[in-house]
This record gives C-alpha cells, sequence and structure tokens, in this order.
C-alpha cells in the first residue's frame, strides 16, 4: 500500500486485440465508477483495428505487446501499472459502477489476502463471446503489489511485480 494513503492505488489492466468497440463500453463504464483508479493499462496486443485510438481517447495508458495471447498481454500490463493493487479485465468485461471500490475493500479486510477470487460488481454483457468473457476470477500476488483478476482465463493469473509477469500466484480466500 502506498505510504501516503490509507487506501490502496488501483491500476485497471485490460488486455486487448481487436476489441476497439466492446474496449469502448468498458472503458466507458471505467470512467464513472464511484472510486476512480489511478490509472486505466490498456495492453494493445497487435490490433489491426482502433483499439490503441479508442484507448487514448479514454485517457488510458497504452502499452503495446506484438507477442499474442492474454498471458503475454497480461503480463505486459502487469509490469506498466503503477497502482498498490492490479485489477485486470477482458475488454469485452462490464464492470458495475462501484467495481473499483469492491476491490479495494476486498484487498484491505484484516489480515489482508494474498489472493482473492469472485467476481464483485461485475454484470454479465449483453452479449456474450465466450465463456468467461465477463470476467470471473479475482487474484491478489505478494505485497506490495497485488493483482486482482476480474478477467475471465484463469491461465494467465501471474505474479504482478515488475519484470516478474510469469510467476504464479496462490488463491487463498472467495470474495463476497
Amino acid at each position: 500500500m502506498s505510504p501516503a494513503a490509507a487506501r490502496p492505488t488501483v491500476s485497471v489492466v485490460v488486455p486487448a486485440r481487436d476489441d476497439a468497440d466492446e474496449l469502448d463500453r468498458c472503458l466507458a463504464l471505467l470512467a464513472a465508477q464511484s472510486v476512480a483508479p489511478l490509472e486505466v493499462v490498456v495492453v494493445d496486443n497487435a490490433s489491426r483495428d482502433a483499439t490503441a485510438e479508442v484507448a487514448r481517447r479514454w485517457g488510458a495508458v497504452v502499452v503495446p505487446e506484438p507477442r499474442l495471447g492474454i498471458p503475454a498481454a497480461a503480463a505486459a500490463g502487469y509490469d506498466a501499472a503503477r497502482g498498490d493493487v492490479i485489477a485486470r479485465l477482458d475488454a469485452d468485461s462490464r464492470p458495475g459502477p462501484h467495481w473499483v471500490r469492491s476491490v479495494v475493500d476486498s484487498m484491505t479486510t484484516d489480515p489482508a489476502p494474498d489472493a482473492v477470487t469472485g467476481r464483485p460488481g461485475l454484470r454479465r454483457p449483453t452479449t456474450k463471446r465466450r465463456p468467461g468473457s465477463f470476467g470471473t476470477a479475482l487474484a491478489a500476488g505478494a505485497p506490495p503489489r497485488r493483482l486482482v483478476d476480474g478477467g475471465g482465463d484463469a491461465h494467465d493469473r501471474r505474479r504482478p511485480t515488475p519484470g516478474a509477469g510469469r510467476g504464479r500466484l496462490r488463491r487463498r480466500r472467495r470474495c463476497p
């Protein structure tokens, strides 16, 4: 947790490839959060559409990742994130208005968990393109950086410390 803050800062990482329309909806919902994240990091995974432009229009940090796939893109986003807690969403996720707040609340219980699973504050999209696309998992890494994974892909839960995007995370407790 940041020494100057009583509550941790949150970076939201969104890996995306050719998802400009879905990303636009997701970023609109992130912009309307009751607790604003420190930053939104969109990882452009070699998109051929306007994904990066949409992200920049919403004020997101854009990180290019030429290696295709969610694991590589998510790891690049984790390495670029600056927040105490890293929350990950898919581009087609639909976070409710208090999603970031629920992430912070989940990560500040006493004792603070190493990992959290669940989907607090995520809403199912109106059209679901693939299983888990609306996000099903939350996970946290070792202090001082923590990861909250709102994406639905179990194979990309990585240790969110700079330069160590390929480590495994331990799952500890379910989120309400």
